[in-house]
């Protein structure tokens, strides 16, 4: 399963607004929540947050599924649009005329099991985490790749990585074979 928990000190908790969650399925045909995401709103002073914990689709040939993914849990109305009455998503429409849940919140922090690759052969991925290399692997990296290119992911800011990366080998492997 899927959890958000947010704590506030004590010196702010008289200017949170309101506080809203959704979850959104994205299993089969968007029926199941073996796949999916959680969300909570929170409004403290006039600033609006939204905080995801999300797990994607898995497999290393379904990075096409995941874009979808995170398209969907992007959308207004849509995930993004649970939290909001429709007066409130109406009137911002009226001044801009866009839908999208960055233009809408002032800070987002979208994370989980995002599933995403390292596009390159088992053996490279293998040569350069024994040495060590990992930003030569972030190049490869099919999440940073998304972040330069795909209108959802472009506004994200993520800390330099500087640990090694996680994976699964699979089973029976003799050659650290990745899936």
């Amino acid at each position: 399963g899927l959890l958000v928990i947010i704590f506030a000190k004590n010196t702010i908790k008289n200017s949170v607004r309101e506080i809203n969650d959704t979850e959104k399925k994205l299993g089969f045909k968007n029926n199941f929540g073996n796949k999916g995401a959680v969300a909570i709103r929170v409004d403290i002073g006039t600033a609006k947050f939204w905080f995801s914990n999300s797990h994607l689709e898995s497999g290393s040939g379904n990075l096409a599924k995941r874009v979808r993914q995170i398209g969907e849990l992007h959308r207004v109305p849509g995930y993004f649009g649970t939290m909001f009455d429709t007066r409130e998503i109406a009137e911002y429409k009226d001044h801009t005329g866009r839908t999208s849940g960055f233009e809408i919140f002032d800070f987002v922090f979208f994370w989980g099991d995002l599933n995403f690759r390292i596009d390159q052969k088992d053996k490279f991925i293998t040569w350069q985490v024994e040495t060590g290399n990992y930003q030569e692997l972030l190049k490869f990296d099919e999440l940073n790749h998304l972040r330069r290119h795909n209108e959802d992911l472009k506004k994200y800011i993520e800390h330099e990585v500087k640990f090694r990366p996680s994976y699964k080998v699979k089973v029976k492997s003799k050659n650290h074979e990745y899936e």
